[in-house]
């Protein structure tokens, strides 16, 4: 699962955006390489006045297995992997 947060002088925004996923099987103890496309509307949010724009600033990316927060490793899920990515 791949989740985007935006950046968080964003009013209201929400706390983060499935924006694509994969079903891959990753045997125990290896690695899988995994390419995500991040579309250009991946980036919009909805302003005061209802409009989708593209909103600048840093956004956080999210790859795991299941969606971002304390309950997922708290019931053992491993830790997602974290990126950001600045809009101008």
């Amino acid at each position: 699962q791949c989740y985007l947060t935006p950046p968080s002088d964003w009013p209201k925004a929400p706390l983060a955006t499935l924006i694509a996923f994969q079903k891959i099987t990753v045997p125990a103890g290896q690695t899988v390489a995994v390419t995500f496309t991040l579309p250009a509307t991946a980036f919009t949010q909805v302003d005061p006045a209802g409009r989708s724009v593209h909103a600048p600033g840093t956004y956080g990316l999210v790859i795991g297995s299941a969606s971002p927060g304390d309950r997922a490793p708290a019931l053992g899920a491993p830790p997602p992997a974290t990126a950001t990515i600045r809009l101008l």
